[in-house]
């Protein structure tokens, strides 16, 4: 029809969407794909600036190229209770996901040059909880130090896990950061298959949510 498009896809370095994508567009001169170099909520605050954008008269080109310089302010935390799942998919060896279980070992990771690489290895839940809890309140005194100040980031919680502790999680989160709004979202299922049940997440924006 005509219309502009701006595709905001799933990190390049875990999937082949933005690839696949970038195939496709290359046929229209009117679609305009990005790599959100996220995953998650981090995919999902793009996007949700994306349509401000759209709302506020962007072009696709102009969202685009937003979306380039907001995408490094977003950050992202997960957590995994298992890694039987990352076994499964072949991402991890079967001795390492065994070492994990028998330890009880709950890899928390950091999302980062758009993967996810293994930030702290902790033992059992609420440690690792708690170390998500801390990596985030660093990002705020560091990285967003001048927007955290000005009251200007916002917390976004996801979740593969029951109603229950997903409830605790957020509860948590607003526990430890008081004063801030927390939203929070269901991980989607494509996601969910690959880390499994009680996954858990905490990502810091500094675009209203």
């Amino acid at each position: 029809a005509g219309e502009q498009v701006v595709v905001i896809v799933l990190s390049a370095k875990l999937s082949g969407t933005y690839q696949s994508a970038m195939v496709a567009a290359a046929d229209y001169d009117n679609v305009t794909v990005v790599d959100s170099e996220s995953v998650a909520v981090g995919e999902r605050i793009l996007v949700d600036y994306a349509l401000r954008l759209k709302d506020q008269g962007k072009t696709a080109a102009e969202i685009a190229e937003e979306l380039e310089t907001a995408k490094k302010k977003v950050h992202v935390i997960a957590l995994l209770d298992t890694l039987e799942y990352l076994k499964k998919g072949g991402r991890i060896n079967t001795t390492t996901a065994l070492a994990a279980n028998l330890l009880n070992i709950k890899p928390v990771m950091k999302f980062g040059t758009g993967k996810l690489d293994v930030f702290q290895k902790c033992r059992g839940m609420k440690k690792s909880r708690k170390a998500m809890i801390d990596a985030m309140h660093r990002e705020l005194e560091t990285t967003f130090k001048k927007e955290y100040d000005a009251g200007k980031v916002y917390l976004m919680a996801a979740s593969s896990s029951t109603a229950e502790i997903t409830a605790d999680w957020i509860s948590q989160i607003r526990e430890s950061f008081p004063g801030m709004d927390v939203m929070c979202d269901d991980l989607s299922l494509g996601l969910s298959c690959h880390i499994g049940p009680d996954g858990l997440g905490i990502g810091c924006s500094c675009m209203p949510l």
